[in-house]
């Protein structure tokens, strides 16, 4: 018998081996013909005109050039045939700033100048005021705090400065009298001298405190070798390069400004551009599509690369539709372009009825980016535990598919396939480059994070390549713009919106089949997570690893149970589907449970003797008696919820807000935070403890943003 079983298994693990190549390439949710389809249709050239457009202008929050990139999304998903294309007002409260010129000359001891406007837009820093003066430019160092300034009398000058130019402009202009500074601060992530010429973007105070008076300020941004040039001519070590020949020495340097800007007092809105297509049973809950409009003048990647793919994807599966080649989606697909964070936001505010209006968000956002400049890789980001769904696990799927699809392997070229890439996405002016992506678990910082929020409750996937030196600044620029890049990330979230788009109870099996198994996958890793920790405490502290792990396991079976059953919303009135998920919820729970058995036996197999059962603290108990729920005003929510100072990550508090459900104990929501952080490493996360994750609570408890049950 034990070798009839081992012949056995020797197939099944030769069978799987046969199966995995193909697999590796394959996603249930993507049938060949659709793969075919959105693979001839979806055009990152066409992207890439969009992009081109976008550059043209800087794009604050409310300023003329985010106007003219909106009016470009509307004019445009009009062109395309898109429904219901609305063009909202979003108050932002403040004057839209602007300028047309701003130049920045050295008069004495010779003529250069130093920086222009119309050059590089990015010259000149954000909200500078109107200025026309002569004076002395003097070096303060970094200029942030009073040592700088110690016997440097600087009223009426210009200041030189590394610093924050909000905090130079705090102690130079608003503390000293200066006129306004010279900055080199970077706000990229690159070193200086990684990319010496690139100019970052930069703003100074948009106002000055209360008891300040001060007629104008303003800033120029200078890049790395420009400033070193100027270090060294206020020092007397020498001058620039490019007026060594006149022959003039260092000594007293002395400035020429020029700056034209101006508040519109009568502007102090932005815009929210949504489309659609509409779905064939509109009652049903639409999947939405992200990107945002401002950033800075080029601003390629970020985020013009998003708004040109969702524009492209809103057009591609339009015109799918009207040729025939495709049906109308069953649900409905909604195109949105906002303000970053700001806008989403500020629409759920306004109308909070429409969270149960939307199953799932999928948002671009630097989605461009030509990967063999700065080692990018194109994030896949994952909705955070409190939001676990089969709508990551669709996303991921489709994800891996094209990623095997479009890498190297050896093996596949020995075995006779495709070369270089099985199952290759190419835009006919892009590169030939491989996929360089990864899957990563939930990060913030873009338009994702508002769906995701737990007062929002919307599952939602966000696209991201990291590193990137390039960020908010000059470098941002159509060159470093890859068009078959930006085609492989629409083809995903394309791909993944129309399969949602048409989910039925039919497809339940198929969808629990990955969600289970993948999550199959994630509880293996919980497993070696807890069984860590408990190996590697010391004899004396194996009773509270033991505790720590048991918690791991909770969080672990709260969150799988979370993503199954998340599929009863396409089960419907279906009892099959309902019963389908049902078992798949039993099945994760026995599962759980055999991994508890696992852990327990590695406990006695390490300190000798079988565990106990678990006991809780006196501050556990306590914990596992309060269950929090949020309040129902959106609006107020947002407006009050507090940031307590109590040591946990901005990621990590969120998580915090987003395991409040009404259900959760305090002790729940401290487990899952905790484990969320274990899981995937304190290096990610950092690390959680029970008394930061109560006093985030009691603080909001103290805000009246929650209540307890």
């Amino acid at each position: 018998m034990a070798t009839v079983e081992r012949v056995l298994g020797i197939v099944v693990l030769v069978l799987l081996a046969s199966l995995a190549p193909a697999r590796a390439q394959e996603s249930p949710f993507l049938s060949q013909r659709t793969h075919q389809l959105l693979n001839g249709e979806i055009s990152g050239d066409a992207a890439f005109e969009t992009i081109r457009f976008f550059t043209q202008f800087h794009r604050l929050g409310n300023s003329p050039g985010f106007t003219a990139a909106a009016d470009y999304l509307h004019r445009k998903a009009e062109e395309y045939g898109l429904e219901d294309v609305l063009r909202l007002k979003q108050p932002v409260g403040t004057p839209a700033w602007s300028a047309t010129d701003g130049e920045i000359w050295i008069t004495s001891p010779f003529l250069m100048k130093l920086a222009d406007h119309t050059d590089v837009q990015l010259m000149l820093a954000d909200y500078s005021r109107p200025a026309d003066l002569e004076a002395e430019l003097v070096d303060v160092g970094d200029g942030t705090s009073a040592r700088d300034y110690a016997g440097v009398d600087v009223a009426g000058k210009v200041v030189f400065a590394r610093g924050n130019p909000g905090a130079v402009v705090r102690e130079a202009v608003f503390g000293r009298g200066a006129a306004g500074i010279v900055t080199t601060a970077l706000r990229s992530t690159s070193r200086p001298w990684d990319h010496p010429d690139q100019i970052p973007w930069q703003s100074v105070p948009r106002a000055a405190p209360d008891g300040v008076s001060a007629d104008g300020w303003f800033g120029f941004v200078l890049s790395a070798r420009r400033g070193d040039e100027l270090e060294s001519l206020l020092a007397g070590r020498g001058v620039p390069d490019e007026v060594a020949f006149t022959g003039a020495s260092s000594g007293p340097v002395r400035v020429r400004v020029r700056v034209r800007s101006a508040f519109d007092a009568s502007d102090t809105d932005t815009e929210f551009i949504e489309a659609r297509i509409n779905g064939s049973d509109p009652s049903l809950p639409a999947i939405v599509f992200t990107c945002h409009i401002q950033e800075e003048k080029f601003s390629a990647n970020d985020d013009a690369s998003g708004c040109a793919n969702v524009l492209e994807i809103a057009r591609a599966v339009r015109h799918l539709v009207d040729t025939g080649m495709i049906q109308r989606p069953l649900r409905t697909l909604r195109f949105w372009a906002a303000n970053e964070i700001s806008g989403p936001y500020w629409y759920f505010r306004t109308y909070p009825e429409e969270r149960t209006r939307i199953m799932a968000t999928l948002h671009q956002d630097m989605v461009g980016a030509k990967q063999t400049e700065g080692s990018r890789v194109q994030h896949i980001i994952r909705s955070p535990h409190h939001q676990q769904s089969y709508v990551a696990d669709v996303v991921e799927s489709i994800a891996e598919a094209v990623i095997r699809g479009n890498s190297g392997y050896l093996a596949a070229r020995q075995a006779g396939g495709p070369y270089p890439f099985s199952k290759p996405l190419f835009s006919r002016l892009g590169t030939r480059d491989g996929y360089r992506a990864e899957i990563v678990p939930n990060f913030n910082n873009s338009d994702h994070m508002v769906f995701n929020d737990g007062i929002i409750g919307i599952p939602a996937v966000g696209f991201i390549n990291w590193p990137d030196d390039f960020i908010h600044s000059s470098d941002d620029d159509l060159w470093q713009i890859d068009p078959t890049q930006l085609k492989r990330n629409a083809f995903i979230i394309a791909a993944a919106g129309l399969y949602m788009a048409n989910a039925r109870a039919a497809d339940v099996p198929s969808l629990l089949a990955e969600v289970e198994g993948r999550g199959a996958k994630r509880l293996g890793n919980d497993l070696r997570v807890s069984l860590a920790e408990v190996a590697s405490a010391a004899p004396g502290d194996r009773i509270q690893a033991f505790k720590t792990a048991s918690f791991i396991l909770d969080a672990a079976l709260m969150r799988e149970t979370r993503a199954v059953s998340s599929v009863l919303e396409l089960a419907g009135d279906d009892p099959a589907a309902r019963r389908a998920v049902t078992a798949a919820a039993q099945r994760v729970s026995q599962r759980v449970e055999s991994l508890r058995a696992s852990l327990a036996g590695f406990h006695e197999s390490v300190a000798g003797t079988r565990p106990g059962a678990v006991r809780l603290s006196q501050e556990e108990e306590a914990a596992d008696a309060r269950i929090p729920a949020n309040i129902d005003d959106v609006d107020r929510y947002l407006s009050d919820r507090p940031r307590p100072a109590t040591g946990l990550t901005s990621l990590m508090t969120f998580s915090t807000w987003g395991h409040v459900d009404g259900r959760a104990s305090f002790l729940d929501i401290y487990k899952q935070v905790m484990a969320e952080a274990k899981v995937h490493g304190a290096w990610y996360y950092g690390s959680v403890s029970l008394d930061q994750v109560v006093r985030t609570l009691d603080a909001g408890l103290e805000a009246g943003v929650l209540r307890l049950r």
